[in-house]
């Protein structure tokens, strides 16, 4: 089952190419005490979509679930039908892509 959502997500995301609206992000809680410390966090949040949103397919999927789904390499690779080496490859490239794209950003709001 996990093999037909995979292909369905693939196949629609290859048609649609369209990245997430920044408007669109859930904004975090207001129960902290300071209004700006949600604020710089949604910010972040944001950016960090907007990035992902920029990722080839493959990459996005590994990275998605290694830290949103919390699952193992091992996990990502039996369900992704490749191996773990694999897995491991395209989840550094993806954040190799990040890491500077997030560091400018955060450059520029410091």
């Amino acid at each position: 089952m996990f093999r037909i959502a995979y292909n369905k997500s693939a196949e629609h995301f290859r048609r649609h190419r369209q990245h997430q609206s920044l408007d669109e992000v859930a904004e975090p809680s207001s129960n902290v005490l300071h209004m700006e410390r949600p604020l710089m966090q949604a910010q972040q949040n944001q950016r960090l979509l907007a990035e992902l949103a920029r990722l080839p397919f493959e990459q996005r999927v590994v990275v998605e679930m290694k830290f949103f789904q919390h699952c193992t390499f091992e996990e990502i690779a039996q369900q992704l039908e490749v191996s773990a080496n694999t897995v491991k490859t395209r989840l550094y490239a993806a954040l190799g892509r990040l890491k500077p794209q997030l560091e400018v950003h955060d450059g520029q709001t410091k």
